[in-house]
């Protein structure tokens, strides 16, 4: 007989749900000393071992020992049904060796869920390796370093591309990628004075430099493990699949050895130096080691923080654009973009003071990808010291690294720039435009984000009025409206009126107020709203002192919000 019993949550569970993009079946061997698991990827590219030792479990027991295949997708899509607190039991018995049953017990015991799960043919997973203890010597390179790094690699490194380079020497360990769009090198530099709980990675032994290229589709999927843990060890040899290992508990374990690309499936180093781009990388990189004489076009420095402008506008905008015009001088930062629809047309400036340093020496001009860029500061830890670069020896990429506090990790991404012609739009200056505006508001930013929140219960257009008494949001539906008003009060100045030149009123497509109103209120405390019948809407907030993001926002037109209502009609009929 086998019977183990967990608790919702164990790590045997989290084990599952982690593992099931790669292996869908798996053969499990159970004795008196634990459970164990191991299972081939459908690709044959990567082999996965697992050991839970039985003090892992809440209880176990196995009289005799014996090997099963098991469907993880049906195991786990019956164990998400379980709740907090519930104790889960795997059983087999020696009546029958064609079921496993699994129960789910809730802690005041008043719910049972049980299931027999058929036993499936898992003999195709059944693969035969060496002990690790025999292996161990094989592999030239090992080193330890924190999950949660290993994940902000994966994460900072699948910006790019699909093949990484994992290079270990006795000083460096690097992680770096090229694809179309750019490359990404991560540099982790071994500081012997470190402790080993604090230190960023810590190289047990090292047998001369040494290379692997792998898919890193499948180091996604062991990082996806990782979250369980608290450490992963890495193991690189020039025999043997790479080694990815998090303990468990104190005897257990799970191990990934994933297959390294062939030279001819890799990019080979002749392939990418092939052409003029190659050509203009390798000079490139002489002119960084002799001492470039180019100027720097543009370098900004910032610190990674909770509340850091930069990248929370650069993450709030994302909804609405994905590439963006940028122009750099030495007044400051700026940022044009056109929402795919051309309903919305965003303006942001951002002024030196904004940036822990910043350095223009000559104006440039840019097309960026906004969700590369957001994709790859995620990857970044609180305390990281943030550059962002352009020079004239390169005027294809922009540069992005960020550096540890410690200095001990360095991570680096050339972008490539991207066409930005489409949004290179022309719009007079605030100052010449604002006289145009028939009616100018201020409100709290929350406020603004509570009236869009509101009027999209009931429908997706709203009409805003202004007078000089009252400001007013409007909406309809079929069979319902919504109107909210603030009253201008001389008391409350909350809500205060700029100016207003009699009555005006504008219809819009609140999806894209709610984007305004999300950038606003997460990020500012106070809203600008400007109305005119021969512009568009204008929603500002403030940065600093003298920085802004604007939206310009096309109102509907009046046969438009006709068609859009006759449409909804229909679609409820």
């Amino acid at each position: 007989m086998f019977e183990l019993k967990m608790v919702k949550g164990s790590t045997l569970q989290g084990v599952l749900e982690a593992i099931l993009d790669l292996v869908n079946v798996a053969n499990v061997d159970c004795s008196s000393e634990g459970f164990s698991l191991q299972a081939l990827d459908t690709e044959h590219v990567v082999f996965l071992s697992l050991f839970f030792p039985s003090e892992a479990f809440q209880s176990y027991r196995c009289d005799e020992d014996r090997s099963m295949g098991i469907a993880i997708a049906d195991m786990v899509d019956f164990l998400r049904s379980s709740n907090d607190g519930d104790i889960i039991t795997i059983k087999a018995t020696d009546q029958n060796l064609e079921d496993i049953t699994i129960t789910l017990e809730s802690p005041d015991k008043i719910k049972t869920m049980a299931i027999d799960l058929r036993l499936v043919d898992a003999t195709s997973q059944c693969l035969k390796i060496p002990d690790w203890n025999d292996m161990e010597s094989d592999y030239q390179a090992i080193f330890c370093m924190p999950s949660e790094e290993f994940r902000l690699n994966c994460k900072s490194l699948s910006v790019i591309d699909d093949d990484v380079v994992i290079s270990v020497n006795e000083e460096v360990i690097s992680f770096s990628t090229k694809g179309e769009s750019g490359c990404v090198n991560i540099s982790h530099v071994m500081n012997k004075t470190d402790k080993p709980e604090k230190a960023s990675v810590i190289l047990t032994h090292a047998r001369g430099p040494l290379s692997l290229t792998l898919n890193w589709r499948y180091m996604k999927s062991c990082a996806k493990v990782s979250k369980l843990f608290d450490q992963v060890k890495i193991g690189l040899s020039t025999k043997r699949p790479l080694m990815v290992e998090c303990q468990i508990v104190e005897k257990g374990y799970i191990r990934y050895f994933v297959a390294p690309l062939k030279a001819e499936e890799g990019k080979t180093e002749t392939e990418e130096a092939e052409g003029e781009e190659g050509r203009q990388r390798k000079k490139a990189k002489k002119n960084d080691e002799t001492g470039s004489i180019f100027s720097t076009m543009l370098e900004l420095r910032m610190v990674k923080a909770k509340g850091s402008i930069f990248e929370d506008v650069l993450e709030a905008i994302l909804d609405l654009v994905n590439v963006a015009n940028v122009n750099c001088s030495s007044k400051g930062f700026s940022l044009q973009a056109v929402d795919t629809e051309q309903v919305v047309f965003l303006a942001l400036f951002f002024p030196p003071e904004v940036f822990q340093s910043y350095r223009c020496d000559k104006h440039c001009s840019m097309g960026i990808a906004i969700a590369d860029i957001v994709n790859f500061l995620r990857a970044s830890k609180d305390g990281d010291i943030i550059t962002i670069k352009v020079t004239d020896q390169n005027f294809e990429d922009i540069t992005i690294t960020f550096v540890s506090p410690d200095k001990t990790k360095t991570t680096a991404m050339n972008l490539r720039l991207v066409d930005d012609r489409s949004h290179r739009l022309k719009i007079p200056d605030w100052q010449d435009m604002e006289s145009e505006y028939q009616a100018i508001f201020c409100m709290p930013s929350k406020v603004f984000m509570l009236n869009c929140k509101s009027l999209s219960v009931i429908d997706d257009d709203v009409v805003i009025k202004v007078n000089e008494k009252v400001i007013s949001f409007f909406t309809s539906g079929e069979r319902r409206c919504m109107n909210i008003s603030h009253v201008l009060n001389k008391t409350d100045k909350r809500v205060t009126l700029t100016h207003a030149r009699g009555p005006v009123s504008l219809a819009l497509n609140l999806r894209y107020m709610k984007s305004c109103a999300k950038v606003s209120s997460t990020l500012f405390d106070q809203v600008k709203i400007g109305l005119s019948t021969t512009l568009p809407l204008m929603v500002e907030c403030i940065i600093a002192e003298k920085g802004y993001i604007r939206y310009f926002v096309a109102p509907l037109k009046e046969e438009e919000g006709r068609q859009r209502k006759k449409a909804k009609k229909k679609r409820r009929r």
